[in-house]
């Protein structure tokens, strides 16, 4: 009764699909089982954001018929439910007049929404209530609606198949009966969707595996500390309830089966959960037990034939075995010392016969880091404080008192310039301050940002709308007409290379140094042309402080502004190094620390965008002529690391050589002396003599 509104939320939500019959054959866990469903559009109505209730009727009906559902069948239903007046009497209403069409019974199906859990997440709202209602068969429990205190008196109640459900209630299958429920879903411009959904069978899910003499339980993770936490979670999960009831066989297949194997790892050979529990806490304290293996792969790990050879030769021996405990032991510790050293082992073999299914088991723990967007620092800017002989027209009257009193002496003031930081850059306006000015100096007063003509800003921007829009005009070959300014740049079909070369083509004419992300940041041509004429004001302001500054007297003494030197030291291993590691944590948004020599660059999150950026701001510092395709030829951090030193070492071998005749430099490579690339670096930088 008192809702008369939406709250809107954000939700991230995902669901697997699969056919019931493949789900079965793949002996996937089932959560439940869609019925039926169907969508239909409102069609005319007092506005677009107006429901229907005629046609959301129609639509409960065609389900029903179509799929031969009695509605009577129906116990729970997680309605749109968006808790305004107008929308929540017009769905009940709807879902009451059909399902009287098929039955006269009363309160017999329980209505929630989950507005009141999550408010409305708008595009995910439909699957925020999907996996509601899966939830809900998957614990035998119709959820509270929340906050409702009074029906809504809109609602037709009486005589209604329907009640809100205040109170959590148990939800029992019934004998030979699934239990059903139903989930509605509308979009704002009339687009309507219903889904009947049921339990899965409970037999099929209780259903034991084989028994086998001994199971491997293989655990692995990208770090030490992953890993140590992936044995923490699998031993809360073998002493929680769902673990309890797990079978051995159905824990080792998932473990080995299900889940992604990375370079940190465990093994246990283990006969039962008890067993299990003990490898798994001596694992956490890095003990050492005859069936406990542990292994650290190498990042550059080849396998061998004749280990693969022999693994599959365990694989074999190991179907006859199970009727010998002690051998099939013996075998999966040789199976588990193989894993540790980076071999997989696989489980289609392992587990031929039995009728090992996947689990619902703790998968990959976050790292549960903060990632907080934090302010970034003000440009710090030095800016001349200037007296100025006559008030502007908006001038402070306690400035204007200042302005007339007699100019004092102010001794060794006279005769220096003061320079002050300001620590908000946008402030152009510039107080007066009672300094004797020597009379070589003259003095200009920047204009008042504020005081500008917002007219002008806003044709700054339509002018770099038009210019950024002819750039990517040329890069993605449109006609001027089809760049619609407010189209994301994606949708438009630009891809990660076209970005790249748009951004430098951006940068290049407005002297910016935006990078491919801004794409993301700003998706469209007119977010990015107001971020870019932001970001152009600041070189307009740096115009405007320059010209000041020219009119200084040269003899004025100014201190001079100490610059980093950039310039490495191209045999210092560690310098080169230490650069790669921090270079690409900043690319990356990492912390160093996760950085590690070992690690696979695209492992670590590098693309082809950030790859490029990478590879220039590499190039850059080091007068390279690297193209991004070197990190793919060179995929691990290390081996990327000896390549940079490599060609560095390179670079000072050409810088202390004599020139090379171009005939002696095809000899070289025809002889392999040297490569293409780096014959191409030394014609590029003219050190052939023809």
């Amino acid at each position: 009764e008192r809702a008369n509104g939406m709250v809107p939320g954000e939700a991230v939500a995902a669901v697997v699909l699969k056919r019931l019959s493949q789900a079965q054959a793949d002996q996937d866990p089932i959560y439940a089982v869609i019925r039926g469903s169907g969508m239909n559009y409102d069609g005319k109505t007092n506005g677009i954001t107006a429901p229907n209730g005629v046609v959301q009727s129609q639509l409960y009906r065609s389900v029903y018929d179509r799929y031969g559902i009695d509605p009577e069948t129906l116990s729970y239903i997680v309605t749109h439910g968006t808790g305004t007046r107008l929308g929540d009497p017009v769905e009940v209403n709807g879902l009451r007049d059909a399902f009287q069409s098929y039955t006269k019974k009363e309160g017999f199906c329980a209505i929630t929404s989950t507005k009141t859990n999550f408010g409305h997440t708008f595009a995910a709202s439909g699957l925020v209530s999907l996996i509601s209602m899966v939830q809900a068969l998957r614990h035998e429990t119709i959820p509270a609606s929340l906050h409702c205190e009074q029906e809504n008196k809109y609602i037709q109640w009486e005589n209604s198949p329907f009640y809100v459900n205040k109170t959590n209630q148990e939800w029992k299958d019934s004998p030979g009966k699934p239990r059903r429920g139903a989930v509605s879903a509308f979009g704002m411009s009339g687009t309507n969707v219903h889904l009947v959904v049921e339990s899965y069978s409970k037999e099929e899910r209780d259903e034991k595996g084989t028994s086998l003499p001994y199971y491997l339980l293989a655990l692995s993770a990208k770090t030490e500390e992953a890993l140590a936490e992936k044995v923490t979670d699998l031993i809360a999960y073998l002493e929680g309830t769902e673990g309890q009831k797990a079978d051995l066989l159905q824990v080792s297949y998932t473990l080995l089966h299900g889940r992604q194997h990375f370079r940190h790892r465990w093994a246990m050979i283990v006969h039962q959960k008890e067993d299990a529990l003990y490898a798994l806490k001596r694992a956490i304290n890095k003990e050492n037990t005859p069936n406990l293996f542990h292994g650290v792969v190498p990042s550059m790990f080849t396998s061998q034939t004749a280990l693969m050879k022999y693994i599959t030769s365990l694989l074999e021996q190991n179907k006859d075995a199970r009727k010998d405990p002690q051998q099939y032991q013996e075998n999966l510790m040789a199976l588990a010392t193989m894993y540790c050293q980076g071999y997989e082992i696989d489980s289609e073999a392992l587990f031929f016969g039995t009728n090992a299914k996947s689990l619902h088991m703790p998968t990959y723990p976050f790292a549960r880091n903060n990632y907080w967007v934090e302010s970034k620092e003000p440009d710090m800017r030095y800016s001349i404080r200037e007296t100025i002989d006559s008030p502007s027209p908006n001038e402070d009257p306690t400035t204007k008192s200042l302005r007339n009193e007699p100019k004092k002496d102010h001794g060794e003031a006279s005769k220096q310039y003061a320079l002050q930081h300001l620590s908000t850059p946008e402030i152009d306006t510039w107080s007066s301050v009672p300094i004797a000015k020597p009379e070589s100096i003259q003095l200009t007063g920047v204009k008042d940002k504020s005081r500008g003509n917002e007219h002008s800003e806003t044709s700054d921007i339509e002018e770099i709308e038009k210019s950024i829009a002819m750039l990517l005009k040329e890069v993605l070959d449109l006609d001027q007409e089809n760049v619609d300014r407010d189209m994301p740049f994606i949708e438009m079909g630009m891809d990660s290379i076209v970005g790249v070369e748009w951004i430098q083509a951006v940068n290049n004419q407005y002297q910016t140094s935006f990078t491919a992300n801004s794409i993301y940041e700003f998706p469209n041509i007119r977010k990015f042309a107001t971020a870019l004429a932001q970001s152009s004001s600041g070189f307009a302001e740096d115009a405007i402080d320059g010209e000041n500054e020219s009119k200084i007297d040269s003899t004025l003494p100014i201190e001079p502004i100490d610059k980093p030197n950039d310039s490495p030291t191209l045999n210092n291993t560690e310098e080169v190094i230490s650069y790669l590691v921090e270079s690409l944590a900043e690319s990356l948004s990492m912390d160093k620390k996760e950085i590690k020599l070992d690690s696979e660059l695209v492992e670590l999150g590098l693309d082809s965008i950030i790859g490029v950026e990478w590879i220039q701001a590499i190039n850059e510092r080091y007068g390279l002529t690297l193209t991004a395709n070197s990190i793919y030829e060179y995929p691990y951090l290390r081996e990327f690391a000896d390549f940079i030193l490599s060609q560095l070492s390179m670079e000072n071998e050409l810088d202390n050589s004599s020139p090379l005749h171009l005939q002696q430099l095809v000899k070289s490579v025809q002889a392999g002396e040297i490569d293409i690339e780096q014959a191409d670096q030394l014609l590029q930088r003219g050190d052939i003599k023809k």
